[in-house]
């Protein structure tokens, strides 16, 4: 009997960064490899695959597909094209992007042939926003999705990025796409409610310092991938804000670590003034005569 396969956001980032390998042409054999090494029961589908879409198989469930679309690689083949993606992203005109079509086409087209029982995707920056665009413009592969994680995807934080679409869609891709942004990423800012927000989905942060539960130098991948280490509290504190923030956009800070949420701070008490028992706290300890019924207020506070 056919299993429904339900893809958490580690295995999901894990399949997105193997993305990457096929995008600087690992041989899908080691590729292969080195999934079964993390323990990833999926391989890849080579005639539905190329260096900006890969698409994997389950192994055991041959009915179930994963679609990764890669993030930029400007040392890679398709650089060029990456970095102009990036640029129109950044200026709000992703979805004129050739790049962006041409990945919905092509994922389109797989869906077709493999006709999937269980579907599930995968981005990272550039990738996000493409896998974004696919499913804001193809209901086809909508119908089709039963989960999807964005990592640091590719937003603007000044422009509308074209990606709006019907309240009934957004309704439908509420609990079915995920937006994972660690603070401090600038490529994901445009995702935040300081930004446009995300265009549908549900958006998740997490803070970039390392949790109680990490080392605070200890290797985040070690067999495979070039990766960085994982810096401490007081290291991040000296970072440069450019350095902090390509650090923070890193896909490492999903596949291998468990980083702790970003809670919503709790609103400030005002006061019918419009200022804070505090502020009213430091005026009274300034000795500032405060405005006809302050003092009063204070005191039943």
């Amino acid at each position: 009997m056919y299993r429904y396969i339900y893809m958490n956001s580690v295995e999901s980032a894990k399949l997105a960064e193997h993305g990457y390998e096929i995008g600087k042409g690992t041989s899908y054999q080691k590729i292969n490899h080195n999934m079964k090494v993390q323990g990833l029961d999926y391989s890849v589908v080579p005639e539905h695959s190329h260096g900006g879409v890969a698409t994997f198989k389950h192994n055991s469930n041959p009915d179930t597909y994963h679609i990764a679309h890669k993030g930029t690689q400007p040392t890679q083949k398709t650089g060029i094209r990456d970095v102009i993606s990036d640029i129109k992203v950044a200026f709000g005109m992703g979805s004129f992007s050739k790049q962006a079509k041409a990945r919905k086409n092509f994922t389109e087209k797989v869906v077709d042939a493999i006709d999937p029982k269980t579907l599930t995707m995968s981005g990272h920056s550039l990738g996000g926003f493409t896998l974004n665009h696919t499913l804001a413009k193809s209901k086809k592969v909508r119908d089709k999705l039963l989960m999807a994680h964005t990592y640091n995807a590719g937003s603007s934080f000044a422009f509308n990025n074209e990606m709006k679409t019907s309240a009934r869609t957004k309704n439908d891709l509420k609990h079915r796409v995920i937006h994972h942004r660690t603070r401090g990423d600038i490529v994901s800012k445009g995702l935040t409610p300081k930004g446009f927000g995300v265009p549908f989905g549900t958006l998740k942060e997490y803070k970039v310092r390392p949790n109680q539960d990490e080392v605070g130098h200890e290797k985040l991948f070690k067999k495979y991938n070039d990766k960085m280490d994982l810096k401490s509290k007081d290291e991040l504190k000296k970072m440069g804000w450019g350095s902090k923030a390509l650090y923070a956009h890193h896909l490492s800070h999903f596949t291998e670590r468990k980083p702790d949420p970003v809670e919503d701070k709790p609103k400030k008490k005002v006061t019918p003034w419009g200022i804070s028992k505090k502020q009213m706290d430091k005026e009274l300890s300034k000795k500032i005569k405060p405005q006809k019924g302050r003092r009063k207020l204070l005191n039943e506070l």
